[in-house]
This record gives C-alpha cells, sequence and structure tokens, in this order.
C-alpha cells in the first residue's frame, strides 16, 4: 500500500494487533520508497508492506480505511 506520509510506529504496531489475521506471514512493516522491482514508481511514496492471505477482501477494505484515517 502506497502512503504520502510514513505511518508512525505505534500505528504499525497497532495493525500487527488488529489485522495479523490478513498475513500469510510476518507483519506489517514500512519502506521509505519503491520496493526492488517497482522500477522507482512513484518513488516519493512510503509504502506499507505485508503478505496478503489473498481471502479475506473484506478485512484488506478495513485496513485500507483505517490506514487512511492515520494517513
Amino acid at each position: 500500500i502506497r502512503m504520502k506520509s510514513p505511518l508512525p510506529t505505534e500505528v504499525v504496531s497497532e495493525l500487527n494487533d488488529s489485522f495479523s489475521d490478513i498475513l500469510e506471514s510476518g507483519g506489517f512493516s514500512t519502506l521509505p520508497g519503491p520496493m526492488e522491482g517497482e522500477r522507482d514508481e512513484l518513488p516519493d511514496l512510503h509504502r506499507l508492506v505485508f503478505k496478503f492471505d489473498h481471502r479475506s477482501i473484506g478485512r484488506l477494505r478495513k485496513l485500507i480505511d483505517r490506514i487512511n484515517v492515520a494517513d
């Protein structure tokens, strides 16, 4: 997920607690710019990185809504 500003550490921690059910493995983390393989697309945006389980679409929407409140 690309964001205009980085999420505060406490928000990422909250996401790990509240949305761990949508993760295939690991947790949520942030990056300050493009990931490897993105070809420098939108380099000024921050990323929220996680391994999505591809089953929890409704919960993914709730995650996006939660991030939009924090961003």
